[in-house]
């Protein structure tokens, strides 16, 4: 056991996880648990939510600060783009009094972004410091409802937050580099890429042929068919998914699952309006965990069409599940798969995102003689480099470096 106080401070946690960061946060802290016997989660009160409440046998303590509204969602994303900004901006100053207060120098605070958390790193000068980045908002790409002063300031903040701190954690040699781009003149020596690791019942739970089968059923899919997972968001390309679609096999269905926030109401609609063309592609909303990897089971492959990634999470779950993939050539792609241009690797075929391209790799791999080339257990092995305790351990190397 290491003897650190170690306090994360992010948007998500146990109680409330509705998207990756919480995902990755809430499983780096369960196996950070594997050498720290304590600690601390500080995050925002949801409805309905304690002020306080412990975790795994008592060790993990988290509090929450109530913000003004926070009597009216579930989530904090809720709601429009400008009003997740305001929210931030609140939750920054409540958690720069609260941080000052009740940590001193022998603390380790690890900042996991969006802008306003890793700012947090200029107020608190008392303590060391470690802020992940686990996606820029000012690459992605994506606006959404945000308006553009609310924009322009966002990528201003992004900018001082990394020039605030002095241990700065990327998920992907790329989001480095976009890092690098974003505040010129940042020492890139502050930046250590460590990646996200994928949660242990990837690897663990199995199901048997027949309860593969029952699900298939439960959910119509009795032809042999191509999945894309991810969060239903303009980000993540699915609607170059449907379009390859069409290049391909009508034998085959081509099935989209992730979960849609009421935000991204408006790009679920357009990939509905974008399916309703054909009638072999099936959407998913919001399953379940035990959906999820049985979702993966039944697939032929798994296929990412994402414009931007900046790790790419459902690659390792795909693999860890024993099935190829096809991806978009994207930061997470590049650092994954090993390449800085489309190819084939032996884990699956890296193109570029244009339908036809992908729908290319697709066929390729359906063949019987691109199978026979991907072992399962390969597959899983590569998954397995990317265990949460592997990754948790290099984040204590990198506390002790903070101290």
């Amino acid at each position: 056991m290491y003897d650190m106080k170690i306090v994360h401070v992010c948007w998500q946690d146990p109680g409330h996880i509705t998207g990756g960061q919480g995902v990755a946060v809430t499983n780096l802290i369960k196996a950070e648990l594997g050498w720290l016997k304590q600690i601390d989660l500080l995050g925002v009160a949801c409805k309905g939510e304690n002020e306080d409440d412990y975790y795994y046998d008592g060790r993990l303590h988290v509090h929450r600060l109530k913000l003004k509204d926070s009597d009216e969602f579930t989530t904090p994303y809720s709601g429009s783009e400008d009003r997740q900004h305001d929210r931030r901006n609140e939750f920054f100053e409540l958690a720069k009094g609260y941080l000052q207060e009740n940590y001193d120098k022998d603390t380790i605070i690890h900042l996991h972004g969006y802008y306003y958390i890793p700012l947090l790193a200029r107020e608190l000068k008392h303590v060391n410091v470690v802020a992940t980045y686990h996606i820029l908002l000012s690459k992605r790409g994506v606006k959404g409802d945000m308006s553009e002063p609310i924009f322009k300031e966002i990528v201003k903040l992004e900018g001082e937050s990394l020039r605030a701190n002095k241990k700065i954690v990327a998920i992907s040699p790329g989001v480095m580099q976009d890092m690098l781009d974003l505040a010129p003149g940042l020492d890139s020596n502050r930046i250590h890429v460590i990646p996200n690791g994928i949660d242990s019942e990837f690897l663990e739970v199995d199901y048997s042929e027949e309860n593969i089968l029952e699900f298939k059923n439960k959910f119509g899919l009795r032809n042999p068919y191509v999945l894309s997972f991810g969060r239903i968001s303009p980000e993540k390309g699915f609607e170059n998914f449907i379009r390859a679609s069409q290049f391909l096999p009508k034998d085959y269905n081509f099935v989209i699952a992730g979960m849609l926030e009421e935000k991204r109401q408006n790009y679920g609609d357009y990939i509905e309006s974008l399916a309703s063309k054909s009638n072999n592609i099936v959407i998913l909303y919001n399953v379940s965990n035990e959906e999820k990897l049985k979702l993966f089971d039944g697939a032929e492959l798994v296929c990412l069409t994402s414009n931007y990634e900046p790790f790419g999470i459902v690659t390792l779950e795909a693999w860890a599940r024993g099935k190829i993939v096809v991806s978009t050539l994207t930061h997470g792609a590049k650092y994954i798969f090993g390449t800085e241009l489309p190819c084939k690797t032996p884990y699956g075929i890296v193109v570029d995102n244009d339908p036809e391209k992908i729908a290319q790799g697709i066929n390729e791999t359906l063949t019987n003689s691109t199978k026979k080339q991907h072992t399962k257990e390969k597959i899983r092995q590569r998954a397995k480099e990317y265990t949460w305790e592997s990754i948790a351990k290099k984040m204590i190397n990198l506390y002790e470096l903070s101290l």
